[in-house]
């Protein structure tokens, strides 16, 4: 949970910065933070696509990293537990 307070953070910090500062897309993202992804489908109709398939492969990966198999787990917890 430590991560997704992390992100939520970054998050409302973007979103008030994101008013007046824009980097990304050649600075043609402009107006309110409430129109922004708005206006980034229609710059770019591709960029969410890739940024749902790096999220993805690094939640995986994450996953796949934290995750033990039910059944190994259970014969860890009987070896602890005697």
């Amino acid at each position: 949970e430590v991560t997704h307070g992390r992100v939520s953070m970054l998050a409302c910090i973007g979103y008030l910065v994101a008013e007046k500062f824009h980097p990304l897309f050649n600075g043609e993202v402009t107006g309110p933070a409430n129109t922004h992804l708005a206006q980034v489908q229609e710059i770019a109709p591709f960029f969410f696509a890739f940024l749902v398939t790096a999220i993805a492969v690094s939640e995986f990966g994450r996953a796949r990293t934290g995750w033990e198999e039910p059944v190994d787990a259970i014969k860890k917890n009987a070896d602890v537990e005697g």
